[in-house]
């Protein structure tokens, strides 16, 4: 099917029936579609980044995609024609600290491939050159 096609159709299925998070983030509150995270800075265009060229840069890949006026239709034109990179609902920033507050209660979180519960807030840290691994306490 191909990138492109996949990511209209998940969009396309996601917004018929979800409605954004109203979060904090780094103290401004934001009304998201959804909130990327990763670790250092990748290359790619969209939401969907493809490639990491450094793995030590120090910084924390953040791709957002705003709510806000006629949000579900902007969104998918923009997902659609190819411009979501460009769209004013989508926004990119490589920062080395994101505090996310204000999520609400049984909202999923994805972290490398896996999905929990998010807490009621989360802050992520990145240090140049560093490596700190994380895993359920139970485990």
């Amino acid at each position: 099917m191909g990138s492109w096609a996949a990511e209209v159709l998940a969009a396309a299925q996601v917004l018929r029936t979800a409605e954004p998070l109203d979060l904090v983030i780094n103290g401004k509150r934001r009304a998201v579609w959804m909130l990327f995270v990763g670790n250092c800075s990748y290359r790619g265009v969209g939401s969907a980044p493809a490639s990491r060229h450094d793995l030590a840069d120090g910084l924390l890949d953040v791709r957002m995609v705003h709510g806000g006026r006629l949000p579900r239709v902007r969104l998918m034109s923009a997902a659609l024609l190819g411009f979501l990179r460009r769209s004013p609902v989508h926004a990119e920033a490589r920062l080395r600290h994101l505090r996310v507050d204000g999520i609400p209660e049984g909202t999923d979180l994805a972290y490398d491939g896996e999905v929990t519960r998010a807490p009621r807030g989360l802050t992520l840290d990145k240090v140049n050159e560093a490596l700190r691994v994380y895993r359920p306490l139970d485990v």
